[in-house]
């Protein structure tokens, strides 16, 4: 399916703490996403993820210890970098807080606040430190399952691909709150399609390419999040998929190989997860997100990843990947 076959992967953690931690202002640093040096106009590596407020920068010169910069995005969550040519284009999710009168009924309050949906927004930039002013390219009303079980609808996680029928975009549609621990992820994960950057995007006629499945082993409570990886010839994913743990009686989760020929039937590509949540420590309670990237030069796959503990303090960690011999 790829050049480098991510089936045949040998993966291990870099350390058994985090790299990046959030700090006071930020106690969650939550879906990373990054670029190596030689993807870079500066040659250094550069990663982004949110926090409650902002959508943060990263920068280093090895990959291991990072130097925060300026925030980008007040109140944007899960960026996601696509380069053409020489832009680089950020998308994420926006859903801003509606500060509204108490006395404005449920059903103004719905008509008077739609910038206050969830919905996409992209940005530019050539230098990856100045960005352009955002525009909306998708909106969570045009999403049918963004409303599943939710009386506002959500959409979340957005990535870009460019393919041969066009600009296919990936994202997460409507959310589950977890009964036992009140944890907040992604019910399903959706698809839609344009023929140009900006839109508009027509929805895939299937409901759903992933969701919930109570006879899937790691799938049986949430789709989760999923971070997608175009190859030669069809996609990867590294889903991180929510479940019901009878050995620890709790919700759970795992970060967990998928494939794809066509970026709708989507299966199980190795039979154990990549990595499952440990008995304590940061990453005890939920693996949240990833992205990965094949550094040809080291031959080796580079893998940021979220994950949180006890504490529910989500931080970034990484892990490595090497091919099977």
């Amino acid at each position: 399916m790829s050049a480098y076959d991510l089936e045949n992967v040998y993966w291990f953690p870099f350390s058994d703490e985090p790299l990046i931690k959030g700090g006071l202002l930020t106690p969650k640093l939550c879906d990373p996403c990054f670029l190596f040096p030689e993807q870079a106009p500066d040659n250094r590596w550069h990663l982004f993820a949110h926090s409650l407020f902002f959508i943060h920068h990263f920068i280093s010169t090895s990959g291991i210890k990072w130097t925060q910069k300026r925030p980008i995005v007040l109140r944007g969550h899960s960026p996601f970098i696509y380069k053409e040519e020489s832009t680089y284009i950020m998308l994420y999710e926006k859903h801003d807080v509606r500060l509204l009168p108490r006395s404005i009924s449920a059903q103004d309050d719905v008509k008077k606040s739609q910038k206050g949906f969830s919905r996409f927004e992209m940005i530019m930039s050539t230098d990856l430190y100045h960005w352009s002013p955002p525009q909306t390219i998708l909106e969570c009303q045009t999403i049918s399952k963004a409303y599943d079980s939710l009386k506002l609808p959500r959409i979340s996680r957005p990535q870009l691909f460019k393919t041969s029928e066009g600009y296919r975009m990936f994202f997460g549609a409507s959310h589950i709150l977890l009964d036992d621990t009140g944890q907040k992820v992604s019910r399903h994960f959706c698809t839609a399609l344009s023929s140009s950057l900006d839109g508009p995007y027509t929805p895939s006629s299937e409901p759903a390419l992933l969701s919930p499945d109570s006879l899937d082993k790691y799938r049986n409570l949430a789709a989760g999040s999923m971070k997608v990886i175009q190859c030669n010839d069809g996609f990867y994913g590294l889903e991180c998929p929510i479940f019901w743990d009878g050995n620890k009686r709790r919700s759970s989760s795992a970060m967990v190989l998928m494939k794809s020929y066509d970026g709708i039937s989507w299966s199980q590509a190795c039979p154990k997860p990549i990595l499952t949540t440990a008995s304590q420590g940061w990453t005890q309670s939920y693996i949240m997100s990833a992205d990965a990237h094949y550094k040809s030069s080291e031959r080796c796959w580079y893998c940021y990843y979220s994950a949180n503990g006890g504490n529910r303090r989500e931080s970034i960690g990484l892990l490595l990947g090497e091919e099977r011999r």
